[in-house]
């Protein structure tokens, strides 16, 4: 399992967005998992990734927050939240579910 976390240069959430997919990653397969941090500098690399905005999750190459209809691009990422709220990064339960299906198939 291949597991990635796509971040744009500078990002603000780096560091939250990786605590958070690693927990998630432990807690789904209960085990350390590892997780590449790879920053994409250019529009180029976006397309290349499927990277739609920083941070971005993948497993397998799958984003884990699949956004169709979005635009590859060198920009930050906004999640909603179940209580309707804009954020940087998923909560932790949200990773934790999207971990968890992108696992168990």
């Amino acid at each position: 399992m291949k597991c990635v976390l796509a971040v744009v240069p500078g990002c603000p959430h780096v560091g939250l967005a990786e605590k958070r997919f690693r927990s998630a990653l432990e807690h789904a397969v209960a085990a350390a998992v590892d997780v590449e941090v790879i920053v994409i500098g250019d529009d180029a690399a976006a397309a290349e990734r499927g990277f739609v905005g920083s941070p971005t999750f993948f497993i397998d190459g799958r984003d884990l927050f699949p956004a169709p209809g979005a635009v590859s691009a060198v920009a930050c990422r906004m999640y909603r939240l179940a209580d309707g709220r804009a954020a940087g990064v998923p909560d932790e339960l949200e990773l934790l579910d999207a971990v968890r299906a992108a696992t168990t198939r």
